[in-house]
């Protein structure tokens, strides 16, 4: 990855004074810039993949019915029902306002590894569509209306001036206009889940590349909302419409905020605390089979992978030989083995409750386990897996892992979030698939999931009738969707109800955001259970994989009764917004991570809070509440390895950041040594030049090498004139001993005041 910045460097010093920036979005060619949509990891296959799920009935073509119906539809009867439901709901019909069916509210930038979004957007167009034409391309001769995946690409990226154009073949054409099919794209170049993506991106986006693998897009249409450029208003809105203009203004997403720990109330900072559970906040494990400790196993940049991989095998970790490790030597840029997660358990009751190796211990501690997403190793899917059947591979990861949890919490405690990496990719809960039903069962066996609540819902079924009175249990599997209630945490007081158990509660809103805002049972679920949890004077939780889907779920009527939203996804941690959002990006446990971190998380009451809504809330910190594994690479999961992070600088940063300055330092060296060597080269060059120029005067041909020869050639023609000049004195000098000429009286004479003249002659 480093040689890749500093190669990229040279490119963008290469090219950087052309003017790359003009013309984003024009002329996008969409499988240029996402690459092949056949091919695995890249960007074209996760939008293709995803839009292929709407074709519920598998013609090969998606109908602008099924993307009304969105995902999980399975019949134009359904997507029928489902627009007749949108169509006749009022602003308050179970708490759903009208704006879930108009797209334009829930259109969202282009956002790198949130294919939802881009479904999302096609199924609020299609119907939005479809219920302002009255119903009339329902009919046979008009309704089969065929969308095209290239030509809804190519208008998402337009629109927002989006491109991911790669730099060029550092080997090939160097020309703008065309990129060698033999390059990579952006998203393949990029792995932006390592900790280099940021020089990476830095480097790439300078010069006008990877806008969109960068989240460049995404941060400009932010940007651009923050200054007043293009931020909707509500003059010209009609009558009645202003509160559904301005719900649709709240849920547009904003971009990821560092917060001072001033901005809200921490539990640690109050006084009075009347009640208290601690959270551990973790998500993105990543638990990784056939883990080879060499790191140059099968698979790729997140994953090394033993290639002699079985059923048999599964937990063992692996020498380049192919024996069994003694050790499970971590390399520190992998999705880790299951030593490694167990070990962010240990490292958290020890950093909380300073227990250690106490199992017993452990359970008798009041706290609870947050789990936002992303159970399994990336890369589980045939290619990989020597025949093995994948979704057996997810049901052997998830029931470890499960076992592993429950070793330190009861079920009650547990608080488990559906992830892009839990069952079939991107698509758990999409379909009744043997991975989804494998995955909803573990919970549901392990009494994760419930009938505690005794709260029912709606399903829509596959042909469109609907069923009432669905359980917890079965409509989580059908959804992934269910809710919990903390234990150990009275809540708010309540006022005017006499049934303690239905007054007051904190509970944890468990959603499936690969589902998107769109999915019609999952979010009338969400809203009747805010409009229960509101009507019982009690406050929430909602858990949500993806960043850029769980903080819009929320209606801005029911804002109040939250007290934190949280999600993982994207690997990297950061500091709680400030209410009324309260959104917490949740680090990775994976070391395939920007933050290989946990957070712990006090839920309180404090009699010195001095509102009501400052209360309970899950509200951390960058600096002072996230714990950092800084054991080095070569080295065994060790769970005291799990600290504190300094005010400085985790030490995955500093010593990533340490790493970079060294290679930027070598690099200057080596430059400053080429430099001096052409120098040299030229300084050698003129030097031989110039005496070519004298031995062609001087009938010469002298070898020179060095700056010494060059001088002592240039001293040549004086000595040879003064060596003629002395043997011409000796000469007279001998006649004028023979003859007595005067001469001699002023030879001597001149021998006399200038005897310089002789030694310098003699030398």
């Amino acid at each position: 990855m480093h040689l890749l910045v500093n190669a990229l460097m040279v490119i963008a010093t290469t090219i950087a004074s052309e003017n790359l920036g003009e013309g984003h979005g024009n002329g996008f060619d969409w499988k240029e810039q996402l690459g092949d949509p056949n091919k695995a990891g890249t960007h074209a296959e996760e939008f293709a993949s995803m839009f292929n799920l709407l074709d519920h009935d598998k013609d090969g073509k998606v109908h602008m019915w099924e993307a009304a119906g969105g995902l999980g539809i399975r019949s134009e009867a359904a997507a029928k029902r489902v627009l007749e439901r949108l169509g006749g709901l009022s602003s308050t019909e179970s708490g759903i306002i009208s704006t879930m069916r108009k797209y334009q509210y829930h259109d969202i930038p282009p956002v790198p590894d949130h294919p939802s979004i881009f479904i999302d957007r096609i199924v609020f167009k299609a119907r939005e569509s479809l219920l302002n034409s009255q119903g009339e391309q329902y009919d046979d001769d008009t309704g089969d209306v065929i969308l095209d995946v290239v030509v809804e690409l190519r208008d998402y990226f337009e629109k927002y001036k989006c491109d991911d154009r790669a730099p060029p073949d550092i080997t090939g054409d160097s020309s703008m206009s065309s990129m060698p099919s033999s390059s990579l794209t952006c998203g393949e170049m990029v792995n932006r889940e390592d900790p280099s993506t940021d020089e990476v991106c830095a480097v790439l986006v300078n010069a006008g590349f990877c806008r969109f693998t960068c989240s460049v897009c995404v941060k400009e249409d932010h940007d651009n909302r923050n200054q007043g450029k293009g931020a909707r208003t509500t003059e010209a809105a009609r009558p009645g419409e202003d509160a559904e203009e301005e719900e649709g203004k709240r849920m547009i997403g904003t971009y990821r905020i560092i917060t001072s720990p001033s901005a809200m109330q921490r539990v640690d900072d109050a006084t009075g605390i009347e009640e208290e559970l601690t959270v551990l906040v973790t998500s993105d494990w990543h638990s990784a089979p056939w883990y080879q400790i060499d790191g140059k196993g099968m698979v790729g940049d997140a994953v090394t992978r033993y290639r002699n991989c079985t059923y048999q095998n599964m937990w063992n970790c692996f020498e380049a030989t192919g024996d069994d490790a003694v050790n499970c030597l971590l390399t520190g840029r992998h999705d880790p083995p299951r030593s490694f997660i167990q070990s962010h358990f240990d490292g958290y009751f020890m950093a909380a409750f300073g227990v250690k190796d106490d199992i017993r211990a452990m359970h008798e501690q009041k706290n609870v386990i947050f789990f936002i997403g992303d159970t399994q190793v990336h890369a589980v899917s045939d290619k990989w897996l020597n025949g093995m059947t994948p979704w057996v591979v997810e049901q052997d990861i998830v029931n470890a892992t499960l076992s592993d949890i429950l070793r330190h919490w009861s079920a009650e405690e547990v608080f488990f979030t559906p992830g892009n990496n839990d069952g079939p990719h991107n698509a758990i809960f999409v379909e009744q698939d043997n991975g989804t039903k494998a995955w909803a069962r573990l919970l549901i066996d392990n009494s994760i999931v419930t009938n505690s609540l005794g709260w029912n819902y709606t399903r829509t079924l596959s042909e469109g009738e609907e069923i009432k009175n669905v359980s917890q249990v079965d409509f989580f599997r059908h959804t992934g969707y269910y809710v919990k209630k903390l234990p150990y945490l009275r809540g708010p007081p309540c006022v005017g109800n006499g049934d303690d158990n239905q007054c007051g509660g904190c509970f944890a809103i468990i959603t499936n955001t690969n589902l998107g805002l769109h999915h019609f049972d999952q979010m009338q679920a969400l809203y009747a259970d805010l409009e229960r949890i509101e009507g019982n004077q009690g406050i929430a939780y909602l858990l949500g994989h993806h960043p850029w889907i769980a903080p819009k779920m929320i209606p801005s009527r029911y804002q109040h009764l939250m007290r934190g939203v949280l999600s993982g996804h994207i690997h990297q941690a950061e500091t709680t917004t400030p209410p009324p959002e309260l959104f917490t990006q949740v680090p990775a446990i994976s070391q395939n991570a920007e933050d290989t971190a946990f957070y712990i998380a006090k839920i309180a009451s404090s009699s010195s809070s001095p509102s009501s809504e400052d209360q309970y809330r899950i509200s951390v910190d960058y600096n002072r509440d996230l714990f950092v594994y800084q054991g080095e690479a070569g080295a065994a999961p060790n769970s005291t390895m799990w600290q504190l992070r300094d005010q400085g600088g985790s030490e995955n940063h500093r010593s990533h950041h340490q790493k970079l300055m060294l290679i930027i330092i070598g690099s200057v060296a080596v430059l400053t040594l080429i430099i001096i060597g052409v120098i040299v080269a030229i300084i050698r060059r003129y030097q031989r030049h110039r005496l070519s120029q004298w031995g062609s005067v001087n009938n010469l041909e002298p070898s020179v090498t060095t700056v010494e020869e060059v001088r002592t050639a240039e001293r040549l023609p004086h000595r040879h004139h003064l060596r003629q000049q002395h043997q011409v004195e000796e000469e007279e000098e001998e006649e004028e001993e023979t003859l007595g000429s005067p001469l001699a009286t002023s030879r001597t004479f001149a021998l006399q005041n200038h005897p310089n003249q002789l030694n310098t002659a003699s030398q």
